[in-house]
């Protein structure tokens, strides 16, 4: 698994127990729908749990402990991998844990009968963004205005956003209408035509069209607060956001919490392999040029203290030294371009 893929994977881990917890005060039953469930684990030595996989056992440990009143179900939806997913999760069965085959548009009519008015996180993380049309949005949009409590965590892939958005000016070029109808169909108009023919540098287009999107999702979620992530790779390029939409403050605030101490985590691996990176173009010098390399007994001092000083740094901003697994650096910023969470409050 990629460190960015891992970084996602906090999040999810972190949130849905706070998401379920939350409603589950008031909600004897909550849903967990992956809409574009994949094989459930990834091909690790050993394999390393997916995003459907981590539902499964977050509801088999409130199913076993009986220290919450709630029960968490989740949905899975695949049409590559099916059977493989079904394979990941043979050790779970209905109704805690229900699999559909094909597409997430071809199953929502029947995901959104079952979960009724029930409590429902829905996790779209597709790779590019087929399958996550404005129409399918609107649709879960829809169940939040009719006071049925709705929160999507979804992939932003700004990355072939900006990739497709460059056909606008490729004119006579037979693919050209298709591609673009296809980011017409994502951001549900073709207003987005404008940013992307502006004068502007690319990152602030790619920064224009994120905000684009994001505030379209404010308007159409009653009360909508739509936040996102920046997931990167663990030298700093950006892969794609990661976006929460939710109705209620509170929701923002709990899933800010656990970005803040997922990032405090990141820090640290950060830390160590940019010291590591210092430390290979140092002795990839020139012999003639470059002085004597560091002896393995010097190069360990400096990355611990590398290490010491990400350590009592962690320890002064958040007073605990929690070590996650490694993962990735997220940003967080609203449509309106204000950073939010922890860190923007000066914690």
């Amino acid at each position: 698994m990629r460190e960015w893929s891992r970084w996602k994977h906090e999040i999810l881990e972190g949130y849905l127990p706070k998401f379920a917890g939350i409603l589950g005060s008031t909600n004897e039953t909550i849903y967990f729908v992956d809409g574009f469930a994949g094989k459930g684990q990834y091909s690790d030595n050993p394999p390393t749990p997916g995003s459907p996989l981590l539902a499964a056992q977050h509801a088999q440990e409130l199913a076993t402990t009986g220290r919450r009143r709630h029960q968490l179900r989740c949905i899975n939806v695949e049409v590559k991998y099916f059977d493989e997913l079904v394979g990941t999760l043979g050790a779970f069965s209905p109704p805690m844990v229900t699999n559909l085959r094909g597409t997430f548009a071809d199953n929502l009519d029947t995901i959104l009968q079952q979960v009724a008015g029930y409590p429902t996180l829905f996790f779209l993380d597709p790779f590019g963004y087929k399958g996550m049309e404005w129409a399918m949005i609107s649709r879960l949009a829809d169940r939040a205005r009719a006071r049925k409590k709705t929160e999507l965590l979804l992939r932003f892939d700004i990355e072939k956003v900006h990739r497709n958005a460059g056909w606008v000016d490729s004119h006579g070029q037979s693919a050209q209408s298709a591609i673009l109808r296809s980011v017409d169909e994502l951001m549900g108009t073709d207003a987005w035509r404008d940013i992307a023919v502006a004068d502007l540098p690319t990152d602030q287009r790619d920064e224009e069209l994120t905000k684009f999107y994001m505030t379209r999702l404010e308007q159409l979620f009653p009360n909508g607060i739509v936040r996102k992530f920046a997931v990167r790779a663990i030298d700093g390029k950006l892969k794609y956001f990661l976006l929460h939409v939710t109705t209620h403050p509170r929701g923002c605030s709990a899933m800010s919490e656990v970005v803040y101490h997922v990032d405090a985590a990141y820090e640290i691996e950060r830390r160590l392999v940019a010291a590591q990176a210092v430390a290979d173009q140092y002795v990839q010098l020139d012999l003639f040029s470059a002085p004597a390399p560091p002896t393995p007994d010097e190069l360990r001092a400096a990355l611990v203290k590398v290490l010491a000083d990400a350590i009592y740094e962690l320890r002064h901003r958040q007073g605990a030294c929690k070590f996650p697994r490694k993962v990735s650096p997220p940003e967080q910023e609203s449509a309106s371009g204000r950073r939010r969470g922890p860190r923007a409050s000066g914690r």
